[in-house]
């Protein structure tokens, strides 16, 4: 769009040539007057006051390579809001791996925990404490799963468009 206004601006500069054709039926002066023809060439100019057309072109030529730059920079954050999705994928998949190994280790504690409880050799204290590591491990396994499921939608969306992953859900 940008071309198209410095294309328009530079036109200012030159003169415009046209030519105009006609034909006259009738005379208000004459009676019975026979058609006329007629042709016209002309020029026509837009020069603006001084220099200012040479400074539209100017400004056209830098509202162009303005936009240029803007859609750089927003390619640039989508490459890298990508890479970060896909680093932030890669370690929640790892993270998940260890959250689940220290899931079983916590409930292996909990339950031991428990039947230590019950034979006198634990305190309440220490069985609740044991119950509350269990319970912020889960929760740091689902807030995990949210952060893959976030990251793959998003890397979805960037890589399928918006249409092609609201259609497949």
């Amino acid at each position: 769009m940008q071309e198209a206004v410095i294309a328009e601006r530079r036109s200012d500069l030159s003169p415009e040539v046209y030519v105009r054709a006609e034909r006259q039926y009738g005379n208000p002066s004459y009676r019975d007057a026979s058609p006329e023809n007629r042709l016209f060439i002309g020029v026509s100019s837009h020069f603006g006051a001084g220099l200012s057309s040479l400074s539209n072109i100017e400004g056209a030529k830098l509202q162009h390579r303005a936009a240029l730059e803007e859609v750089e920079a927003q390619n640039r954050t989508v490459n890298e809001q990508v890479i970060a999705d896909h680093a932030l994928a890669v370690s929640s998949e790892q993270r998940l791996a260890a959250l689940k190994v220290s899931l079983k280790a916590a409930e292996n504690v909990s339950e031991s925990y428990d039947r230590q409880f019950l034979a006198g050799r634990r305190t309440w204290q220490d069985t609740m404490n044991a119950v509350r590591e269990l319970v912020q491990i889960e929760v740091q396994i689902a807030d995990t799963q949210a952060i893959q499921i976030l990251s793959s939608w998003r890397l979805s969306i960037y890589t399928q468009g918006l249409a092609a992953v609201s259609k497949g859900a």
